[in-house]
């Protein structure tokens, strides 16, 4: 979390199929007549008749590798948006921001949340129970939608998934596509959408390091290790990714105070109660591509992370609670399929087809102590129950097939199924001294049709693109303790759609605009939780969505980059958790600036800033939405050496918070306020190398070293000064 990632979007061009001819558009428009071609049906978009909700199409498969031998193919260039290119598939239009695995490794980061901080439109809320979760643009993680190797990686159930349970050594690649997402990636994506990818390609080498941190007491409470492997034998390549990490809990700030607001929240002689976990994954990406448009993938991915819940009190009783259980397997197929390159015509044709089938189990299993010892299940009469469990379940099937109509033209068609199953139990806490076991499961289940129409059109210095999306949900089973209740399982329908423009008015300056329509369903727990007022007549929320800007690059000095978006969303049929039930309250509105900005004065020296405005406001109660974050302000710098020191310094500043909550005790609405922090951050690398491949590291890396206290999503403290050091070679 040391400097802001790549801004804007990657600068490529659409491409007319996979080969390596390139040719220069022929046809030229200017900025003004496109452009008011453009506001023309986006006004028909925003103004027509409204849209409903739409789900997950195919996501895109592998992009082709571009290392080794192939880093010369004209296909793996990068180019002007003015250009046709037959080969490498371009990045899609929109805001899109690429952090690479060296980008990765430089912000010192060892898990997802730690890796897209310092992107100024991401905020990390942080709870004792749902652990790390996402906003962006003030969308909550209901509505942002998280993939890897394009295998969604979504609680079904209530849609909170700690993503700190995600490790990113083994990435090549975070791709974070925010604002008016592809309509390939379907619903449930309003606020974007984040990819996880493994390398396209593979160099051969074994890369191992261990490291160790947080000092106290004479003692290292964080621990662990990693490795990653991969090797190439004619047209299969294996990779191979594996890591543990443990941690004892964590030292909240010197001046940390206890108030009457975060008493309810323990520390034990500083260290924060219940805040230990052991992190435990294995990736393994087996791919066989006899040629560049040819391929068929496996990737499997398996993630156990039990940790504890940090102590916290309700209803004057004190939670011990802790996951004995926390595991993720997620598999996916894929593969691809087009003309031979000789085959493949420079202006129109089919292209390729890509399919892919996927299935994503996360299984928990929370247990209830009688104290702090966690040796005793609790007895509590207070308590909701001894233990409870949730088994989540995703099977998935997508296909996409992409054709060229002329030159400049890229047509893609997607389909998709999806049947999410959920089910849940516990041991209800025993009355009278009698002995309580299991209760039978509960099991609720839907199913999501999707398909969508994706057209991108180069036109000269304007690339266009648009689209249509339909989707429909169906609910189908509600089964508790053994009792099926009916359900209405008429499909749902829903509807998607989003405009995009872009235009290169002078070299390396791009100005970009877009408008769409975005859904999110309502998830199982908002349909049918019996303890949590479930509501199944909940309608979609829906979101009407506008952004502008520009990204430049060398423009108007050499080595600057910048990048500037204005966004206004209007929500509707908003959900949220009213009194004692969850309800479409009404309407929201969220709407914001961000500002990005890279500089590179010297070789060796890189300049970094950010700042995101967020008003966001629910507009039928008249207050702030919850734990949203108004103002991000990020600066750093970063030194880049020859002989191989790295260094970076961070400061980033987040102003505070409000949320409201209904006491049901008292009757009445209650404010939280979490104030605003400053963090600083820094990291410090030496690699020492022998050759192009061998060579061996050391880094250091530096949390919060002001020692603030903080809050984010709750009054729980957060870690205060923290260090960790780390060794590693590369073979």
């Amino acid at each position: 979390m040391y400097a802001i990632g790549n801004i804007g979007p990657r600068r490529g061009a659409v491409e007319a199929g996979e080969g390596s001819a390139v040719e220069q558009a022929t046809r030229k428009r200017s900025c003004r007549a496109a452009w008011l071609a453009a506001c023309a049906t986006c006004s028909w978009l925003l103004l027509g008749p409204p849209l409903a909700r739409a789900e997950e199409p195919a996501p895109p498969a592998d992009e082709p590798a571009c290392d080794g031998e192939d880093a010369q193919d004209p296909a793996c260039q990068e180019v002007e948006a003015t250009t046709v290119i037959v080969g490498k598939r371009p990045p899609p239009p929109g805001t899109i921001t690429q952090v690479d695995a060296r980008e990765i490794s430089l912000r010192g980061a060892r898990n997802l949340p730690e890796a897209i901080a310092a992107e100024p439109s991401v905020d990390i809320q942080q709870g004792p129970k749902a652990g790390a979760t996402l906003q962006i643009r003030g969308f909550d993680e209901r509505s942002v939608l998280v993939t890897i190797e394009g295998i969604p990686i979504r609680e079904v159930y209530d849609g909170h998934f700690d993503i700190s349970s995600l490790p990113v050594f083994s990435l090549g690649s975070i791709t974070l596509e925010r604002g008016i997402a592809s309509l390939a990636h379907g619903p449930n994506s309003a606020g974007g959408v984040l990819a996880l990818r493994v390398p396209a390609g593979c160099d051969g080498a074994v890369d191992a390091s261990l490291y160790g941190g947080r000092p106290h007491d004479g003692a290292l409470l964080l621990y662990g290790g990693r490795l990653r492997a991969c090797t190439r034998l004619s047209d299969f390549t294996l990779q191979l990714g594996a890591g543990y990490e443990r941690a004892d809990g964590y030292v909240i700030a010197d001046d940390f105070e206890q108030t009457e607001q975060n008493a309810q929240y323990h520390e034990d002689g500083g260290l924060r109660e219940g805040s230990d976990y052991a992190r435990s994954s294995v990736a393994l990406l087996a791919k066989y591509a006899p040629r560049r448009n040819q391929s068929l993938s496996l990737f499997v991915d398996l993630i156990d992370s039990p940790r504890g819940i940090p102590p916290f009190e309700g209803s004057g009783y004190v939670r011990y609670w802790r996951f004995s259980d926390y595991d993720t397997a997620l598999v996916g197929l894929s593969g691809v399929y087009g003309p031979a390159l000789e085959d493949l015509s420079s202006s129109w044709g089919f292209l390729e087809v890509r399919g892919q089938l996927y299935v994503h189990v996360h299984r928990d299993e929370l247990r209830d102590y009688e104290d702090a010892s966690y040796t005793h299940l609790t007895t509590n009469p207070l308590a909701w129950f001894v233990a409870s469990a949730y088994a989540n379940e995703s099977y998935g099937a997508a296909v996409q097939a992409s054709w060229s109509l002329n030159d400049g033209n890229r047509l893609d068609a997607s389909l998709r199924y999806n049947l999410d199953v959920h089910r849940q139990r516990e041991i209800p806490v025993p009355r009278g001294g009698a002995q309580t076991t299991w209760t039978p499961f509960e099991r609720y289940s839907a199913h999501t049709y999707s398909a969508a129409l994706e057209d991108t059109q180069v036109l000269g210095a304007w690339r266009l693109s648009g689209g249509l999306g339909v989707a429909g949900l169906s609910l189908g089973t509600e089964e508790i303790r053994e009792t099926s209740y009916a359900v209405d399982d008429r499909v749902i329908p829903a509807f998607e759609g989003r405009l995009v423009a872009e235009c290169s008015v002078a070299e390396g300056l791009q100005l970009v605009a877009a408008a769409g329509h975005k859904v999110r369903f309502p998830m199982l727990k908002e349909l049918f939780s019996n303890s949590l007022g479930g509501n199944p007549d909940l309608d979609s929320e829906r979101a009407w969505m506008v952004e502008a800007g520009f990204d430049a690059k060398g423009f108007p000095v050499a080595g600057l980059e910048a990048s500037a978006r204005g966004f206004f969303n209007s929500i509707e049929d908003l959900i949220d958790k009213y009194r004692d039930a969850y309800a479409n309250v009404g309407q929201a509105l969220t709407a914001g600036v961000e500002l990005e900005v890279r500089y590179r004065p010297l070789g060796w020296l890189q300049l970094l800033a950010g700042y995101r405005y967020l008003y966001s406001r629910d507009l039928d109660r008249d207050r702030p939405l919850d734990y949203r974050t108004p103002h991000r302000v990020l600066a750093g710098a970063r030194a880049l050496t020859d002989f191989g020191l790295t260094g970076g310094v961070q400061v980033s500043y987040s102003s505070g918070q409000q949320a409201y909550y209904f006491d049901t005790l008292s009757g009445v609405w209650i404010e939280d306020r979490l104030a605003g922090y400053v963090l600083l951050g820094a990291h410090l690398r030496y690699d020492f190398a022998f050759d192009e491949v061998s060579a061996l590291y050391a880094y250091v890396d530096g949390l919060n070293l002001l020692g603030a206290d903080y809050n984010v999503g709750s009054f729980e403290p957060r870690p205060g000064r923290e260090f960790v050091f780390g060794l590693g070679g590369r073979m």
